[in-house]
């Protein structure tokens, strides 16, 4: 269960795993088999490695890719544009026969898939896989910005979402209260001097 710390709700490895897994069963469940995988770096790569797992070891080829998208500042500001890098390989390879699945950690915005589906539909034009959809663990529905949503989540929520990779803009208290172990290196280092 995740645990709230100053109104941010703190994920777990775990927690994240299992979502994974559901979204998995999700898209299983669904008929979707999709021939390319897109997990945007750096939050939908962990989800994107469990479901990419869990289709090849059931038999689904999917080829896939981590694709960067750059749409927050370092202090978790939304920029006024998403820039998107690393899409050339499935420009390269995919087309309208194939299927696409992307993966995120959350649907916030939404405007950072939405940049990523422009783009591919800009540059791919025609050639653009025909059936795409989207997939993310978290969907804040109160904070969409698009006319879309995801084809598959797990919960809805509205806190700041913190994940179990993240550090930035936390400080030593909720840090410790994270991992202990990850604030004991942190001031091992002088990061808390």
């Amino acid at each position: 269960m995740p645990k709230e710390i100053d109104g941010k709700l703190f994920i777990d490895a775990n927690e994240l795993y299992d979502y994974s897994v559901e979204l998995a069963d999700k898209i299983l469940a669904s008929g979707f088999k999709p021939d390319f995988l897109i997990a945007l770096w750096r939050g939908g790569t962990p989800p994107g490695i469990a479901i990419h797992e869990i289709f090849k070891y059931l038999g689904i080829e999917t080829d896939h890719i981590a694709v960067r998208t750059d749409g927050y500042t370092d202090d978790n500001r939304l920029k006024k544009t998403v820039r998107v890098y690393g899409l050339n390989y499935l420009f390269d390879n995919a087309g309208p026969e194939n299927s696409l699945l992307i993966i995120d950690d959350v649907w916030d915005t939404g405007t950072t898939i939405e940049t990523v589906l422009k783009r591919i539909h800009s540059k791919m034009r025609d050639k653009a896989p025909n059936n795409i959809r989207i997939a993310t663990a978290y969907f804040k529905p109160e904070e969409n910005k698009t006319n879309m949503t995801p084809d598959y989540y797990c919960e809805e929520v509205n806190q700041w979402i913190v994940f179990p990779h993240e550090l930035m803009d936390l400080d030593q208290v909720q840090i410790r209260k994270k991992h202990a172990g990850v604030a004991d290196l942190l001031e091992k280092y002088g990061a808390f001097d």
